[in-house]
């Protein structure tokens, strides 16, 4: 045999001797093999404190992980309020196995206590270290990742002709007398990830996108098949009261939008006086504090240069702001605070570009802009923005018109015009109750009738030369949960062409959504 084998052999024997001896002397000795179960659960006590210390240890780093992820967050939108202290773990909440030994008495008369207490904070930690892993999104990099977006499928039906079924800007003169419907495309899914610090600035990027980006050709049931499109994908550095984003993201000069939910795809009120669209831009930002609630900033950035419809030059080709060959230029001066418990925001804001649509075919494009979100006591709020501008179809001024022409616009001698343009909205926000809200807007769009009456037979860049398009609707919002919301919506739109009389059509609108 060998060695190995003899001490296994001998290991054997002595348990089995042992155990016939606790056989034989089991009426005389109960109180010692009472003690000797004791000291079993003991040790067992101690290996499970010992592995319940680790996870803790491991917990307890996380936490100040997070801590520091929440200072750098505070630092970024300038939160002043002091972190609370770390609370220290009760040393009576997990007590050691000295401890539980000197407390249990001889045979273990109290151990069936102190092990429940132990596996109800062995409970209680797992719950915390599950919650803190359900907000981690795993990564090739050791920085935290955070999904997020909605689920919402809208409901429809429509009386009138719509540029799109479920999600109507303009009203068309068509012989259809409406439609009814359902989409999913609306649902948005995004990233967004923390990085470290970066020469004293924090660091994060997002990407997010939705399903509005057309429909496949060639599929019987390519209605319920939205396409992917791409949103917003941005980097952001934030220092105490300087900010740089570059990407592509929304018009910061231009920054508000009514609140509905049977218009996420695209912001409420497009086409009826909100600018709004998602382009590629470098953003600098600096704050300059009056309290630790209220701020003056000033915005400047270089935009892509964008003219009439965002989707109408594809393939690659470059549109007139590209052609051109310089960026567009945005600025912004805005005032932020608090009132009535609610934020608080003004500003004006500008924004310069140029367009060639041909050789002896270029205008100047620029808007002047101005918002505001005012709270009216608790329950009440006011918001809404306007604008002054020319050529700014890329932004979606002008009824997303940057020009007319006189004939074909093919033809390099067909003379063209830049429309002037005034738009604007404003929504009423009335919230009774955190689950209840209810808002009520307007907005319109129009383009100068000076430059409408130019040419007796008007030709326009992507669609037939529209005068105005005035935009109304109604909502009320519900949210059960703080994850479920529950939308109704009704909504009128006017479109008027530059020759006629309006078109009007009603929209009715249900959503449902689950946010994540």
């Amino acid at each position: 045999m060998t060695k190995s084998f003899q001490m296994s052999w001998n290991s054997i024997l002595l348990r089995l001797t042992a155990g016939a001896l606790m056989v034989a002397t089991l009426p005389v000795n109960a109180q010692v093999t009472t003690a000797a179960d004791s000291a079993i659960e003991l040790h067992q006590l101690r290996s499970e404190l010992d592995e319940t210390r680790n996870e803790l240890s491991r917990a307890q780093s996380q936490i100040g992980q997070l801590a520091k992820e929440l200072q750098a967050l505070r630092r970024e939108f300038d939160v002043r309020a002091p972190l609370p202290a770390e609370a220290p773990v009760p040393p009576a909440a997990f007590p050691s196995a000295a401890d539980l030994a000197r407390q249990a008495p001889p045979g273990g008369q109290n151990l069936p206590e102190s092990v429940a207490e132990l596996i109800a904070n062995q409970k209680l930690l797992a719950a915390q270290l599950d919650e803190q892993h359900q907000t981690k999104v795993e990564s090739e990099s050791k920085y935290r990742v955070k999904l997020s977006g909605i689920i919402l499928m809208n409901a429809y039906s429509n009386r009138g002709a719509f540029d799109v079924a479920d999600l109507p800007k303009l009203v068309l003169d068509s012989p259809s007398k409406g439609s009814v419907g359902a989409s999913v495309r609306q649902s948005i899914i995004g990233l967004q990830v923390l990085g470290p610090d970066l020469a004293g600035a924090t660091t994060s990027a997002s990407i997010s996108a939705d399903f509005f980006g057309g429909f496949p050709a060639q599929q019987p049931y390519g209605t319920s098949l939205g396409i992917l499109r791409l949103r917003q994908a941005s980097a952001h550095l934030g220092w105490t009261n300087t900010s740089l984003t570059v990407g592509q993201d929304g018009l910061f000069f231009s920054p508000l939008s009514p609140t509905s939910y049977a218009s996420l795809a695209e912001p409420a009120l497009s086409y009826a006086g909100n600018l709004w669209a998602w382009t590629p831009q470098v953003v600098a930002e600096h704050r300059f504090h009056t309290s630790s609630q209220t701020f003056f900033s000033v915005s400047g950035g270089i935009l892509a240069p964008l003219a009439d419809s965002v989707s109408s030059y594809g393939g690659g080709f470059p549109g007139p702001g590209e052609l051109a060959r310089r960026p567009a230029f945005g600025s912004q001066v805005g005032f932020d605070g608090r009132a009535f418990g609610q934020p608080l925001a003004i500003g004006i804001g500008g924004y310069a570009s140029h367009l060639k649509y041909g050789p002896g075919r270029e205008t100047d494009s620029w808007a002047v802009t101005g918002f505001w979100r005012v709270p009216l006591g608790h329950l009440f709020e006011l918001s809404g923005e306007a604008y002054r501008g020319k050529a700014v179809g890329g932004i979606g001024g002008g009824i997303w018109q940057s020009v007319v022409y006189d004939g074909n616009p093919a033809t390099a001698s067909t003379r063209f015009r830049p429309l002037n343009s005034l738009g604007g909205w404003s929504q009423v926000k009335f919230h009774p109750h955190p689950k209840w809200e209810l808002n009520s807007a307007i907005g319109q769009d129009s383009v100068f009738a000076k430059d409408l009456e130019w040419a007796p037979n008007l030709v326009g860049a992507y669609i037939a030369p529209t005068a105005r398009n005035r935009a109304a609707f109604g909502n009320m919002i519900f949210r059960p949960r703080s994850n479920l919301l529950l939308s109704v919506e009704y909504r009128k739109i006017w479109t008027y062409g530059y020759d006629g009389e309006p078109y009007v059509g009603d929209h009715v609108n249900v959503g449902a959504g689950v946010s994540f």
